[in-house]
């Protein structure tokens, strides 16, 4: 923009030179030129106007011709309104919903946080069977995140409404309140192998309905990693460390991993296979092992539904498990 406003200056101030020694007749011709102006040089038609004057009389036939082209262009205004435009492309187009993606989806969170101002409403519908028994519990688990700046969200989550069904009794309450974050540290550099990553720190509250939680506090920090792979799959795998209690209160430390291996079969469906696997230590409790198949369907720009069926492994682990999810940017 500064090379422009310099040429023009260049070529009016002889025009208004021209004009102040009564310059009688002006004739213009205006042509058609290209120009590059890509940073600093974007590609664009300009109208060049060419003035030349004329002398009325004898005396001013002597005086030296002047001849100006004066640059007028929608292309550059156009450019310069581009610049002064937000640099945040969701100000133009609005939340995307498949950009970072739903968290909630397959059990592994990602690497990435969402935009700056936009926010994800993650939940729920989830049903989970014990082993050996005919306990069923029925919850909304809910997460919402908030973009509050460049590669940082805000996190809120809960089981929300949690019914606990068994053959002798039934109960219905509300879960406990997790507040965190997470901190999108760098992106993914595939000719080196290196995976995106992110963290997540969060502490769950002892805010739920009396008898749905254990009354203490729960620290939990998560370290994220993002393949990408051929073909338009990905991998997923989440390392995480939590502090618990026994029915003692003794404290004790549980390590998670998480992971979810998914292909992306069009740009509004994915599949994947995922699991966790939770050691407690120290604890003599053993350890949890659940995995599934699950789908992902973006609906719109805004909306995606998700399906996953899961089984436990090992006898510490939910029999069952299924979620029927849904999700909305705005």
């Amino acid at each position: 923009m500064n090379r422009f406003i310099s040429f023009a200056n260049r070529l009016l101030v002889p025009s208004l030179l021209a004009a102040s020694l009564g310059c009688s007749s002006t004739m213009l011709r205006v042509s058609t030129v290209e120009g590059d102006l890509h940073s600093g040089d974007a590609t664009e038609s300009v109208a060049v106007a060419s003035a030349e004057t004329e002398s009325g009389s004898d005396e001013t036939a002597e005086s030296p011709g002047f001849s100006t082209s004066i640059v007028l262009t929608e292309a550059v205004q156009e450019s310069a309104e581009q610049s002064a435009a937000p640099a945040n492309d969701t100000d133009r187009k609005g939340p995307d919903i498949s950009e970072p993606g739903p968290d909630t989806a397959d059990i592994p969170d990602s690497a990435f946080t969402v935009p700056v101002g936009v926010t994800y409403f993650e939940t729920s519908l989830s049903y989970i069977s014990s082993k050996g028994t005919r306990e069923r519990d029925y919850s909304t688990n809910t997460l919402i995140r908030a973009g509050l700046w460049q590669d940082f969200e805000l996190r809120i989550s809960t089981p929300g409404i949690i019914h606990q069904h068994a053959p002798d009794e039934s109960t219905t309450g509300f879960g406990p309140l997790t507040f965190g974050f997470k901190q999108h540290i760098w992106a993914e550099v595939e000719e080196c192998c290196i995976p995106a990553f992110g963290i997540i720190a969060q502490v769950t509250a002892p805010t739920a309905s009396a008898g749905f939680d254990d009354g203490t506090a729960i620290p939990t920090v998560f370290f994220n990693f993002d393949y990408s792979l051929p073909e338009d799959a990905y991998f997923e795998v989440n390392f995480g460390i939590t502090g618990l209690h026994d029915d003692d209160g003794d404290r004790f430390v549980q390590g998670n991993f998480l992971w979810s291996l998914g292909k992306e079969w069009t740009e509004n469906f994915t599949t994947f296979f995922h699991g966790f696997c939770n050691v407690p230590s120290g604890s003599g409790s053993d350890s949890e092992l659940l995995m599934g198949p699950g789908m992902i369907w973006f609906v719109s720009k805004q909306v995606a539904m998700d399906f996953s069926y899961n089984f436990g492994l090992t006898d510490d682990t939910d029999h069952r498990f299924l979620r029927l999810g849904l999700a909305v940017a705005f």
